[in-house]
Order: structure tokens, then sequence, then C-alpha cells
């Protein structure tokens, strides 16, 4: 995992800490552009976005849409955050998995 601290600015869009968490252990993902596109997370390519910043948006809409109360410790409730996050990221379980525990640990989820 990536550590905020090391991370100066951010863009306009990553405004709190989830989604700086999301951005920051996004930021070396190789093939994410083509990922987020391939699965429709992102309608187009942006010149001036870049695609972690659209994965961290894409994501924290993605979960916030699913997500319910107590779903952490509830095993139904977790998949449909981590469903979530395969919506997004694709079939990649490492990064999936990886991702939905940065995204458990983080109570604004």
């Amino acid at each position: 995992m990536s550590n905020p601290a090391t991370q100066t600015t951010y863009p306009i869009a990553i405004s709190n800490a989830p989604l700086r968490a999301l951005f920051d252990n996004l930021q070396d993902v190789a093939d994410l552009e083509e990922r987020l596109l391939r699965l429709g997370a992102v309608a187009e390519k942006h010149p001036d976005i870049t695609a972690a910043e659209q994965a961290a948006v894409a994501l924290d809409k993605a979960i916030r849409g699913v997500k319910k109360a107590d779903w952490r410790g509830n095993r139904f409730k977790e998949r449909e955050v981590r469903n979530a996050v395969q919506s997004v990221l694709g079939d990649d379980g490492v990064l999936v998995d990886t991702v939905f525990e940065i995204v458990k640990n983080q109570r604004a989820y």
C-alpha cells in the first residue's frame, strides 16, 4: 500500500480520505486506463485526468451505490461491496482483494 504522506497535492476530484487512499494505491497499476474503458467504468479517456483519478472516483461511486449499513463483517454485504470493486477493476483477483481491504479500512465507507 502507498503512504499518503508522500503525496503532497491531489487533483480536485480527490477530495476526501477514502478517495486519496484509493488514488494513492492505484497510481502504479499497469493497464488501468484500458481496464476502465473495457469494463465501462468510464465512458471515455480524458487527457487531463489520470487513470488513477478516474478509477478512484468510479470506485467511490460504485461502493457508495451498493454499501449497506454495518456491511463490515457481514459476508453477503461484503460480497456486494467486493463485487462493486470488481465491476470497476475487472477480474484481477489480487488487485480487487487489495483494493477491497483498503475500502474496508476506510471509516467513511
